[in-house]
C-alpha cells in the first residue's frame, strides 16, 4: 500500500513538472510574439537546463534556435550565432539530420543579414546535403531558396540552377502563393541579367498571382519592385499608378521600417512628375517615421533593460532573504539596513548607467547621419561634376559643331548655348559647394579662411587668423572640420545677431578652434539646439572635446579641440 501510494506521488510529480516544461514552452512563444525578449530569454533558462539534464537533446535543439531568433531580434549576432554553434552541436550528438538541416539553415539565414554571403552560401549547401535523400520538401524548398538569394551576388550560372530548382518547388504546390514567388524568382534573375523584358513579364505574373492569392507582404513586394523598374525608366506616372495601390495596402501599418522606404522612393517618383510640394512632404514622412521607430528601438531596448536589472535585484534579495532567517535578530536589522543602502546604491547606478547609454545613443546616431550626409555629399558632387558637367559640356560643344556645320548661328541656337553654359557653371558652383575645391586643393586653413570672406555679410563681419602651424590632413579629417566650422559660422549668422566674429584656429597639442562673437549671447543652462547637438556628437566622435561659454547681452566663445 505504502509502496503504491508512493508511485502514485512520483507519476503526479513528474506530470505536473512535464506539464511547468509545457507552460514554459507555450510562455517563451508568447513573450516573443509580443517582443518582450528578454522575458522570453529567462523564461527559457529553466526549461533548457532541464533538457540538458534528462539528454533531450532534439528539444534542447529546438529551444536553443528559438533561443538565437531572440538575441538576433535585440542586435546581439555574435550571441545568436553562439547559440546556434551550441544548437548545431546538440543536433549533431542528436545524430537527427533533420534538425542539422535546420540549424544550418538558421546560421545561413544569420550570415546572410550579416552580409557574409559566402558563408551563408556555405551553410545552405550544408543543409541541402543532409536533406537531399531525406523526403522534407518544406526545409529543402527553403533552402534552395536561401542559395538563390545569395548567388544573385556571386555567380550567375548557380543562380539559374537554384531559381530552377526553387521554381520547381514553388509551382509544384499547385497554389496563388507558389506561383507568385516563382514568377518573382524569374523576374530577380531576369533582372539581374540584364534581360527587362523578360523580367517585366514575368514580375505582371508575379502581380497577377499575388493578387489571386491575399498574400498582401508578396503583393506589396511585387507592386515595389514594378515601380522601381518604372522609375529607373523615368516613367514617373507609371511608377506612381503602383505606387498608390502599395501605399494603400500599407496605410495602416505603422511598425514597419519599410514603410519609411516607400514614402522616401514615392518623393522621389514625386519629384519627378514636377511635384515638388507634395515630394517634400512624403520625404518629412519618411524622416519622421524612421526616426519614430527608432525612438521605440531605443525605449524598447532600455524596458528590457530596467526589466533585467529589476529581476536580478529581486533574486539577489531574495537570496538574502533566505539567509538572514537562519541569524539573530540583531544581525537581522543591520543586514536589512545594509541591504536598504545597498539597494538604493543600486538603483542610483542603474539610472546613471541608463542615462549613459542614452546618451551615447543619441550621439552614434547623430554621428552615424552626418557620416552618412558626408558620403552622400561626395557622391552627389561627384554624379554633378563628372557626369552631369561633362554631359551639359558635351552638350555645348555638339550644338557649336551643328551650328559650325550650317554655316549660320540662329539667336535661338545662341540662346540655347547660353542657357547651356549657365546650367554647365551652376552644375560646378554645386559641385563646389558640396565638396570645397579649396579645400581639396590646398587645404583647411584657405579653406576656413575663404568660409569667413563667403559668410561675412554688411552685418556681420567674420574675422579669421591661425599661428601658421596648420598643416595638411587626411580627407576626411579636413572635411568634417570644415563642415564643423561652417555650421559653427551658420549659428553665428542665425542667431547671434553680432557685428564681429573672431575665427581663430592654432595647432598646439592637438587642432584648436575657436570663435568668438560681441552678439546676444543665450543662456547655456537650456537645452542645445540641433546644430549644436550635432557639433557636439561630431566632436565626441572625432575623441575630441567642446567648451561653451556665454551669457545673455555678453556675446559667446566656443572652442573645440581635436586630437591630430
Amino acid at each position: 500500500m505504502k509502496s503504491t501510494l508512493t508511485c502514485v506521488v512520483v507519476l503526479i510529480v513528474q506530470g505536473l513538472y512535464a506539464q511547468s516544461m509545457t507552460v514554459r514552452k507555450d510562455s517563451f512563444n508568447i513573450y516573443f510574439s509580443r517582443g518582450e525578449y528578454v522575458k522570453a530569454l529567462q523564461c527559457s533558462d529553466k526549461a533548457l537546463a532541464h533538457y540538458a539534464k534528462e539528454r533531450d537533446l532534439v528539444e534542447h535543439c529546438r529551444l536553443l534556435i528559438r533561443r538565437a531568433a531572440v538575441f538576433e531580434k535585440l542586435g546581439a549576432g555574435e550571441r545568436a550565432m553562439e547559440t546556434l554553434y551550441r544548437a548545431l552541436a546538440a543536433s549533431e550528438e542528436s545524430d537527427d539530420a533533420i534538425l542539422r538541416a535546420y540549424v544550418f539553415k538558421e546560421m545561413g539565414k544569420l550570415y546572410g543579414n550579416r552580409l557574409d554571403n559566402q558563408a551563408a552560401i556555405k551553410n545552405y549547401h550544408q543543409g541541402l546535403a543532409l536533406v537531399k535523400h531525406i523526403p522534407n520538401d518544406s526545409l529543402e524548398d527553403d533552402l534552395v531558396q536561401g542559395l538563390f538569394k545569395f548567388y544573385r551576388f556571386s555567380n550567375r550560372d548557380s543562380l539559374k540552377y537554384y531559381m530552377a530548382k526553387a521554381n520547381k518547388f514553388m509551382t509544384a504546390k499547385r497554389t496563388h502563393e507558389g506561383y507568385a514567388i516563382a514568377h518573382n524568382n524569374s523576374f530577380v534573375y531576369y533582372i539581374t541579367v540584364g534581360d527587362t523584358a523578360k523580367a517585366r513579364k514575368y514580375l505582371d505574373t508575379s502581380i497577377f498571382h499575388a493578387r489571386k492569392s491575399n498574400w498582401q507582404k508578396m503583393l506589396v513586394a511585387t507592386l515595389n519592385n514594378q515601380a522601381a523598374m518604372y522609375y529607373k525608366e523615368n516613367k514617373f506616372a507609371e511608377a506612381k499608378t503602383y505606387y498608390d495601390e502599395l501605399l494603400s495596402l500599407i496605410a495602416h501599418d505603422t511598425t514597419s521600417s519599410d514603410k519609411g522606404d516607400y514614402y522616401y522612393t514615392y518623393s522621389g517618383i514625386l519629384a519627378g512628375l514636377g511635384r515638388y510640394k507634395e515630394a517634400y512632404s512624403y520625404a518629412e514622412k519618411s524622416i519622421e517615421l524612421q526616426d519614430d521607430l527608432y525612438g521605440e528601438e531605443v525605449n524598447s531596448a532600455l524596458r528590457d533593460m530596467k526589466t533585467k536589472y529589476a529581476l536580478k535585484e529581486k533574486d539577489e534579495k531574495q537570496g538574502r532573504e533566505r539567509l538572514v532567517y537562519l541569524i539573530v535578530i540583531a544581525v537581522f536589522v543591520i543586514s536589512l539596513i545594509l541591504l536598504y543602502f545597498f539597494y538604493q546604491n543600486n538603483k542610483l547606478k542603474q539610472t546613471n548607467k541608463i542615462a549613459l547609454i542614452e546618451r551615447e545613443t543619441q550621439q552614434n546616431l547623430l554621428s552615424a547621419t552626418l557620416d552618412a550626409r558626408e558620403v552622400e555629399r561626395k557622391e552627389i558632387a561627384a554624379v554633378l561634376h563628372d557626369n552631369i558637367s561633362a554631359l551639359l559640356s558635351s552638350a555645348g560643344l555638339q550644338l557649336m559643331a551643328f551650328s559650325s556645320a550650317q554655316g549660320n548661328t540662329s539667336e535661338e541656337i545662341s540662346k540655347t548655348r547660353n542657357i547651356l553654359k549657365e546650367a554647365h557653371d551652376k552644375v560646378r558652383d554645386l559641385s563646389h559647394e558640396l565638396v570645397p575645391t579649396l579645400l581639396a586643393k590646398f587645404g583647411l586653413a584657405y579653406a576656413l579662411e575663404d568660409m569667413c570672406e563667403k559668410y561675412s555679410t554688411p552685418n556681420l563681419s567674420f574675422q579669421y587668423s591661425d599661428n601658421g602651424k596648420v598643416a595638411r590632413y587626411p580627407e576626411d579629417f579636413e572635411t568634417k572640420i570644415y563642415f564643423i566650422t561652417s555650421e559653427l559660422l551658420n549659428n553665428a549668422l542665425k542667431h547671434s545677431k553680432a557685428t564681429i566674429a573672431k575665427l581663430d584656429v592654432n595647432v598646439e597639442d592637438g587642432l584648436n578652434i575657436s570663435l568668438e562673437d560681441n552678439g546676444q549671447g543665450f543662456d547655456i543652462t537650456k537645452p542645445d539646439g540641433f546644430g549644436l547637438t550635432q557639433i557636439k556628437a561630431r566632436i565626441s566622435s572625432m575623441q575630441g572635446k567642446v567648451n561653451v561659454a556665454s551669457k545673455v547681452g555678453q556675446g559667446t566663445t566656443i572652442k573645440i579641440w581635436v586630437p591630430l
